[in-house]
C-alpha cells in the first residue's frame, strides 16, 4: 500500500483468512470501478471511500460490537494497534516504521502504555544483575 504521509510503498502481512475475504470481495462484492483503490464506495459513483462515510462505517461497527474506545473512527484502530503491538514486546522504532512515522516521538500519541505493563517494569529486581 502507498504510505499517505511519506508516498512509499508499504508491504503488510495479512492473515490467510483476511487475504480470502479481499478475494471474494473482489470477485463477488466490489462494484465496477475505474479507480485503482481495493474498497470502493457502495453508492455512485463507486470511487474512492471518502473519510465521513469511512469514519461512519467503522464507527457504527465498533458500536454494534460493542466496542467502546475514548474515540470512534478509523484512527482508533491505529491506536489500538500500536497499544497491541508494544504490549506484545515490539519496540518503538518498529512500532514508528509500521505506522509510518519518522520519529519515535511520535508514536508515544497511539502506543499508551497501561498499568499493568508499567507495574511489572517496577517490580523487576535488579538483586544479582549488577
Amino acid at each position: 500500500m502507498r504510505r499517505a504521509k511519506r508516498g512509499g510503498i508499504q508491504q503488510f502481512p495479512i492473515q490467510y483468512e483476511v487475504g480470502e475475504a479481499i478475494i471474494r470481495y473482489l470477485q463477488h462484492g466490489r462494484h465496477r470501478s475505474s479507480t485503482d483503490y481495493v474498497f470502493v464506495a457502495a453508492n455512485l459513483p463507486h470511487g474512492r471511500i471518502n473519510p465521513p462515510p469511512m469514519w461512519q462505517l467503522v464507527s457504527m461497527r465498533m458500536l454494534a460490537l460493542g466496542i467502546r474506545p475514548e474515540q470512534l473512527g478509523p484512527h482508533s484502530l491505529r491506536h489500538a494497534c500500536a497499544t497491541r503491538l508494544l504490549r506484545k514486546g515490539t519496540s518503538l522504532r518498529e512500532i514508528a516504521d509500521f505506522l509510518g512515522h519518522r520519529h519515535i516521538k511520535t508514536v508515544s500519541t497511539y502506543a499508551r502504555l497501561d498499568n499493568r505493563m508499567l507495574r511489572k517494569v517496577a517490580s523487576f529486581s535488579m538483586a544479582g544483575v549488577l
